[in-house]
């Protein structure tokens, strides 16, 4: 896991929040392996679990579950056990002048308990709308590049990649004609300084197979001489730039929560999202 800067004194937080709570709201999709004739699976996109009202959902990008439109996807529950993704699926026609590329996949209940155990569900209270703050390392963007893969004896081991990054200038919006209202654009740089040694590394920026998961406010704070770090989820990862500019690109939650409105059909137009001070 990388950063570009970050308060030395809470990596510890920093990281221990990242592993143990965001990386199990976020799951790794696998597909059939369609070059070879056996069962294999290989990555396929990330998603968010989540719980609103009592209903379990995975949020996720577009053009990942319509993927299951035409065959299969499915979720690693152990190193070697996965459960194929049952449920109703909704997605956004993909707008290539707004960038929405948004799905949401109701869990069917016959795989609940599988994802129960591995995994932790995000509520409600966890979604934040949020305005990018300038040069402030409190962004975090956790998912499951494709390339992070290898085979031991026959068994698909992958890995999470973490950054932990800044919001893009105004300028790149518009190079890339981004919608602000809409989208949020975080810097990728090509070198960043380890979480763990605190050494300069060089980031992986490969990113395919990140699209669908989630976009991070970190929140650190400090009582009694003791940091800790909360966070919040504010935007899903659908897309990069790596032209001129090298950014990452997501959809805003409050999109999200339209879906969950308007799509689905869950009542929770009266439920308060929390917003910047």
């Amino acid at each position: 896991m990388t950063k570009t800067k970050w308060n030395p004194e809470i990596d510890r937080a920093v990281s221990d929040i990242s592993t143990n709570k965001i990386l199990r709201h976020t799951c790794q999709f696998f597909a059939p392996n369609k070059k070879t004739k056996n069962s294999e699976l290989t990555p396929y996109g990330s998603g968010v679990f989540v719980e609103v009202l009592g209903e379990h959902f995975i949020i996720t990008a577009s053009h990942v579950a319509e993927y299951l439109y035409e065959d299969q996807l499915f979720i690693r529950i152990n190193k070697t056990k996965y459960v194929s993704v049952v449920g109703e699926v909704a997605t956004s026609a993909i707008d290539s002048q707004e960038r929405v590329d948004l799905a949401i996949i109701k869990i069917d209940s016959r795989i609940l308990p599988d994802l129960l155990r591995p995994y932790i569900f995000l509520p409600l209270e966890k979604f934040r709308s949020h305005n990018l703050l300038p040069d402030v390392t409190q962004y975090c963007i956790i998912g499951y590049p494709e390339v992070n893969q290898k085979r031991e004896n026959g068994i698909l081991e992958t890995g999470a990649e973490a950054f932990y990054t800044v919001a893009s200038k105004a300028n790149v919006y518009e190079y890339y004609k981004l919608n602000p209202q809409h989208v949020y654009a975080l810097t990728l740089q090509r070198k960043g300084i380890s979480l763990e040694s605190g050494d300069k590394v060089k980031v992986n920026t490969k990113v395919h197979g990140m699209s669908g998961c989630g976009l991070w406010l970190l929140i650190p704070s400090l009582e009694d001489e003791v940091y800790s770090v909360d966070y919040r989820l504010i935007g899903i990862m659908t897309e990069y730039r790596q032209g001129k500019y090298f950014c990452l690109i997501g959809n805003k939650i409050s999109l999200v929560i339209s879906a969950l409105r308007e799509i689905v059909g869950l009542p929770i137009v009266d439920v308060r999202i929390p917003r910047d001070l």
